[in-house]
């Protein structure tokens, strides 16, 4: 199977990023949260994670950071720092299960939904760990 693989580090028009089909909405809290941040700090603390999707001819397509986006934008950026990766769909769905994960204030429902999706995808990128099939393979 193949792996993420990082193509670049660069700035990136904002209009030309895809956004549909995330798996969480954008929290407005959240944004004004990263705004405060942002003016205090003067910085953006993380790049954007995108994926250029060849077979939709390179459309960069949001994967993690879409909060940072919303910040972006509310600042009125015409730019936003972001990697870019080459990956599969179901790398791809990681990247957005695992950022909210790591980074988000998830309601009890939220974590169970997140946990339960990562579990599926990571059995079907790693068919060896699924229940049972230790054994399976042993015999």
């Amino acid at each position: 199977m193949r792996e993420p693989k990082l193509l670049e580090t660069r700035q990136v028009l904002i209009t030309d990023i895809e956004t549909k089909d995330r798996l969480r909405p954008v929290s407005d809290t959240a944004v004004q949260s990263l705004i405060a941040s942002f003016h205090e700090l003067g910085v953006m603390m993380e790049e954007i994670q995108l994926r250029k999707v060849a077979h939709q001819s390179g459309q960069l397509v949001m994967m993690d950071g879409s909060h940072r986006l919303a910040m972006a934008i509310e600042l009125g950026w015409t730019h936003i720092e972001a990697k870019i990766w080459d990956c599969l769909d179901d790398h791809a769905t990681l990247f957005e299960v695992d950022g909210n994960l790591a980074k988000a204030e998830l309601s009890p429902l939220e974590l169970a939904t997140f946990f339960a999706k990562r579990k599926v995808l990571y059995e079907k990128l790693h068919p060896e760990t699924k229940a049972g099939m230790a054994g399976a393979n042993a015999r």
